[in-house]
């Protein structure tokens, strides 16, 4: 029996080693202050959320640069009003800081596809792509990627 209980308290050790691990990480990277500022954004305006990532960009403290390049990715898919020179000045700062910004680059790709797919279904005199293919399910991706990025946060 003592060699299971033995077993047993390396186990729990582990575990509880491991969360102690995961919380100081969160803690240093003050996880809950860029969860709070990402899930604020489809409630403010343009320059609120652009101000708070400009924020985020200048405090060397808190986040990683990944975490700092989530932020900024959130913010251009949530604030699809936000200008172009906007979205270059926080691009910007992030490369300043060394982040890579070949994400944020794929997003305005992505965008640019939907935005011709748009203007073709409207010139189309349809309002959106019909039936099943690839522009359509572009169509739906950015429709609901909003919604799907906020189920994720909730899980």
């Amino acid at each position: 029996a003592i060699p299971e209980m033995t077993e047993k308290k390396r186990d729990l050790d582990k575990h509880t080693n491991i969360a102690t691990a995961l919380l100081n990480a969160i803690k240093t990277r003050e996880l809950a202050k860029y969860f709070e500022v990402e899930d604020q954004f489809a409630s403010q305006s343009t320059s609120a959320s652009i101000t708070q990532v400009e924020q985020l960009l200048d405090d060397s403290h808190s986040g990683t640069l990944m975490d700092k390049t989530r932020a900024l990715m959130i913010l251009y898919l949530t604030k699809p009003s936000m200008t172009s020179a906007q979205l270059d000045a926080l691009l910007e700062g992030l490369q300043k800081l060394g982040g890579d910004a070949s994400g944020i680059a794929y997003l305005k790709h992505l965008s640019s596809m939907k935005n011709m797919t748009t203007q073709s279904a409207v010139s189309a005199g349809s309002a959106a792509p019909a039936g099943p293919g690839p522009m359509a399910l572009m169509s739906s991706i950015f429709e609901k990627g909003g919604g799907v990025l906020s189920a994720g946060y909730s899980t």
